[in-house]
């Protein structure tokens, strides 16, 4: 799998990758097509340039075989010998220039077949002045003599024939054809010369020389329907107007006379060579006016493969540098935002809610940037309230761990005066014993015992005061953790409206409603601590009652002094028992409010540290 760098920049140029390529190797596809078309072009342009010269030694070549064939037959006496050494000449000339053009032509471009052909018709070259030397000794036949020259043009031909495998476009591939056509039909109009030479000049067709001669009219006429088919009309024109003429008429009544088989010797043969040698130079005019015309087309087809090339390379650069810029301009509208919207994030991070991201466009980034200042912005109203509600907390937890050091002094108060009544009832005891040990001192131990009492019966009083002083406190720190219970609610909905960026304050709030909780239940054991002080008080103070009642019954009734010391002993017991009892109760609720100032102290603590987490946000 193919791994990309973590960077957006080059993951977004990334997706061009693709496309470039695309265009890139269609680009590639049509310009390797050009430039094929092109280098065939300018191979088949180099091969045009040599067919003058290949055309131009074979034209030669016919006109050697036709006087070649007319000096063998012997009839033509000095003249034709004459024109046979000239016309000699004449192809070595053109001889020359073929050998000199085949020397710089580049073979190897164009294939096998090509070279094969070239060594062919070199090596039948190489034998020409070995076939002149026995044509002008007579030592060689008119059939072998045609077939070395028929051969050796057909080996020239070849190499023209090759420009059919080189065509790059369908009208050069037509003039191609036309222009074969051409020269194949002036070779079988030269074996036509040749082969009337014989005839005319021996003064009788036999029959193969005049089989031969129809078949050679015959195969002119289907090259020329073969012509008619690729030729335009204008070239067309200009075949029939350069043919027109009294040679061409002439050519074709002598041709009537040949396969007719009748007034033969009236012609002779000199006579046909140079008549129908001014029709095959006609041929040779409208060959290379058709080859003239090819060239114009090949150039056109080169030069237009060379533009197209240049083109194809111009358009790639083009699209190539719009797709690229187009691209850059894409990742600059998206990367921008993006960078505004890390920005931002990168604020948040660092607790500065005073930032927003500026919103430019109207695609899905600015959607995200918009969400973003939504969210700040509601974190920012959470982060005030949950400020002034730890405030508060810590307010109302200073108030409560107040109350609860008033509820503990007041508590060591009442252990202080649980102390006198036990003291008190400690005295009392005393003097009931010695009332049973002395009664005698009856009336003075009564005096003693109703001092005694009316101290207890102060005590119980305040007593009294200081347990509803206790219920009122009470009910202070109950309404404390009502408060602070509503206040860690509060904190809680506004710490879930925030999400994951509030979770830090809903376990905080969380915290404060439990220690809110645990000073609320507490607040209630000190209640029914208090209400279980006030019945004990009222079962003291009704004490305190019956001992006065008892006091008056012995002043009143001395006989009943043992009973009602008895009965007084057995109260102060009971008192005892009763005052002990209300001792652990008050310790019991003194603890208790130790754990409600200690609860007080943690909800304080938790509601400055909630205070410390919330100042680190800027708004």
């Amino acid at each position: 799998m193919i791994k990309i760098k973590k960077n957006l920049k080059i993951k977004i140029l990334s997706l061009l990758i693709f496309p470039i390529i695309v265009i890139f190797g269609f680009s590639m596809f049509i310009g390797v097509d050009s430039l094929n078309t092109l280098n065939e072009s300018k191979k088949l342009e180099k091969l045009t340039n040599l067919a003058p010269d290949i055309s131009a030694v074979i034209h030669e070549l016919q006109k050697e075989r036709g006087l070649s064939a007319l000096y063998l037959n012997g009839k033509g006496g000095t003249p034709v010998a004459r024109k046979l050494e000239k016309q000699k000449s004449d192809t070595d000339v053109k001889y020359k220039s073929f050998t000199n053009a085949i020397s710089i032509f580049p073979k190897s471009e164009y294939g096998n077949n090509f070279l094969v052909a070239i060594q062919d018709a070199e090596r039948r070259l190489l034998d020409l002045n070995k076939v002149r030397s026995n044509v002008s000794s007579g030592d060689i036949k008119g059939s072998e003599m045609v077939k070395y020259y028929t051969g050796t043009i057909a080996s020239l031909l070849t190499l023209v024939g090759e420009m059919a495998g080189l065509s790059p476009n369908s009208e050069i591939t037509n003039y191609i054809a036309k222009y074969i056509t051409l020269m194949q039909s002036k070779e079988y109009a030269g074996q036509e010369r040749a082969i009337g030479g014989i005839g005319f000049g021996s003064g009788a067709f036999n029959v193969s020389i005049y089989n031969k001669f129809i078949g050679l009219i015959n195969k002119q006429d289907a090259l020329l329907v073969v012509f008619n088919m690729y030729a335009t009309p204008s070239e067309k024109t200009f075949y029939q107007n350069t043919l027109a003429g009294r040679d061409t008429n002439e050519v074709a009544r002598m041709r009537k006379l040949a396969t007719s088989k009748q007034n033969i010797e009236s012609v002779n043969g000199s006579y046909w060579f140079d008549t129908i040698t001014k029709k095959i130079n006609k041929l040779k005019v409208i060959e290379d006016n058709i080859r003239d015309n090819m060239k114009q087309v090949m150039t056109q087809v080169t030069d237009s493969a060379f533009n197209k090339l240049v083109f194809v390379i111009f358009l790639l650069i083009i699209v190539l540098s719009i797709n690229i810029v187009f691209a850059l301009v894409i990742v600059k509208g998206i990367l921008k935002p993006v960078k505004g919207l890390e920005k931002g994030i990168n604020e948040l991070s660092n607790y500065n809610l005073s930032k927003t991201v500026r919103i430019e466009s109207e695609d899905e980034i600015a959607e995200m940037a918009d969400k973003f200042n939504i969210s700040t912005k509601e974190l920012k109203e959470l982060i005030k309230s949950v400020r002034e509600s730890s405030k508060d907390i810590l307010v109302s937890a200073e108030k409560m761990s107040e109350g609860s050091s008033t509820i503990n002094d007041m508590g060591k108060f009442q252990q202080e005066s649980i102390k006198q009544i036990n003291i008190a009832i400690v005295d009392s005891s005393e003097m009931i014993s010695q009332i049973q040990e002395n009664s005698n001192d009856t009336v003075n131990s009564v005096k003693y015992i109703e001092e005694s009492s009316e101290k207890a019966n102060t005590a119980m009083s305040q007593l009294k005061v200081n347990s509803k002083e206790i219920t009122s406190v009470t009910s202070v720190i109950s309404n404390i953790s009502n408060q602070i219970n509503l206040l860690s609610l509060n904190a809680a909905i506004e710490a879930a409206r925030a999400g994951d960026a509030g979770r830090g304050f809903a376990v905080v709030a969380d915290e404060v409603g439990k220690l809110a909780g645990i000073a609320n239940k507490s607040t209630d054991e000190i209640n029914k601590i208090t209400q279980q002080l006030e019945s004990d008080i009222s079962l003291t103070d009704k004490s305190l009652s019956n001992i006065i009642g008892a006091i008056n019954s012995i002043s009143s009734n001395a006989n009943l002094v043992s009973d009602s010391v008895a009965q007084q002993s057995a109260a102060m017991e009971e008192i005892s028992s009763t005052v002990e009892s209300f001792s652990n109760q008050v310790k019991e609720a003194s603890e208790k409010i130790d754990e409600s100032t200690e609860t007080s102290n943690n909800v304080a603590k938790e509601a400055v540290s909630l205070d410390e987490q919330v100042s680190r946000f800027k708004i």
